[in-house]
């Protein structure tokens, strides 16, 4: 099971000027019981694609953000713990196939992604190496 304490740039509701599909990843901490890891997200970056393109330029920018914000992660104690990314206008939120490829770069039990759809309010969490659907939580302070 996911818990995601989401800062995404996109949230349920948001109005998309770009119809392209958005990404990034989701920095966080794991935590453990006895059955479950629990994944909190500490904050997001953003990937910068064009064109509904995600390819090796667009995480070689990613990384580089993750590098420059090495303090903060490591204040936070924190490390990637996974990726999102949009589903734009009518689509169905769900893991496509090229989703899929890019799991497998996440496919530790604790390591999720999130495909949400910011028209339709709708999002969903998968997890591990077999891109299980899991339960997944947004939990805010007031």
């Amino acid at each position: 099971s996911s818990g995601i304490n989401a800062e995404c740039p996109l949230r349920p509701g948001d109005k998309v000027e770009n119809p392209n599909e958005k990404w990034g990843l989701l920095l966080g901490n794991i935590y453990t019981n006895e059955n479950y890891y629990f994944s909190v997200v500490d904050f997001t970056l953003s990937a910068q694609i064009n064109k509904n393109k995600y390819g090796f330029k667009a995480w070689d920018e990613l990384l580089s953000k993750v590098d420059a914000m090495n303090y903060k992660i490591y204040e936070k104690q924190s490390q990637i713990i996974g990726w999102y990314h949009t589903h734009q206008g009518d689509r169905l939120v769900y893991m496509s196939e090229k989703d899929k490829k890019t799991s497998y770069m996440f496919s530790a039990d604790w390591q999720f992604g999130v495909v949400l759809n910011p028209q339709k309010k709708t999002w969903r969490a998968y997890n591990g190496k077999n891109i299980n659907e899991s339960r997944g939580y947004v939990l805010s302070s007031k």
